[in-house]
């Protein structure tokens, strides 16, 4: 494992706050007036989400899309609602981070996201406020596992990769941070990841 970590990358989604994709595209459904899975299919065909993932479609143009697929007036309060209202706090996670940081350890958050989904946890939640820089998949053009979001996280640490851990659920993120020189932790919950965090110095 090398030297003692100094940083900790972190994945946001089902690592610092659950969700729940399910619940977006009912509450979508229902605010469309169409079918759920309906919606889902039509979105994916489209690339609707990887647009929002990759900022190129921005919350106003998402609805502007919908209401031009559906024919209905949407009102953007009830809309951004209804995206974004899909996330509960992982609570032990929050406790962890808040450790980490009282220990000096530096915190980015890395996540593929959107817009929509930031505005609604930057209103409901104060968690982001733990982290020393946030790296956004839709506010820097690109999203993992692409390298270059990566090498933008060191740069923006301003460490080198060997000082760093990065923590994510999704293994093929994990192994694409490797191959920048990153250590990584596949998530699978807080007491494992207390043991790995531990293992590299961050924790006593």
């Amino acid at each position: 494992m090398g030297t003692m970590k100094r940083a900790l990358l972190c994945d946001l989604g089902n690592v610092v706050l659950f969700f729940s994709h399910e619940r977006m595209w009912e509450q979508l459904g229902q605010v469309c007036g169409w079918d759920a899975n309906r919606l889902r299919e039509t979105c994916a065909e489209a690339g609707v989400l990887r647009r929002l993932e990759l900022g190129r479609m921005s919350s106003e143009d998402f609805r502007r899309w919908l209401e031009g697929l559906t024919g209905k007036r949407l009102d953007p309060d009830t809309l951004r609602q209804a995206a974004g209202d899909i996330f509960t706090p992982n609570e032990p996670m929050v406790a962890l981070l808040k450790e980490l940081k009282g220990r000096g350890v530096r915190l980015l958050v890395l996540s593929n996201t959107c817009a929509p989904h930031i505005e609604f946890i930057e209103r409901n939640f104060d968690v982001l406020d733990l982290f020393d820089d946030h790296l956004y998949s839709y506010r820097v053009g690109v999203a993992k596992p692409d390298a270059r979001i990566y090498r933008e996280a060191l740069s923006r640490l301003q460490m080198p990769a060997e000082d760093c851990c990065y923590v994510d659920d999704v293994s093929d993120y994990v192994a694409a941070a490797s191959f920048q020189g990153i250590d990584g932790v596949v998530y699978g919950g807080v007491e494992t990841l207390r043991s790995e965090l531990a293992a590299r110095g961050m924790l006593a």
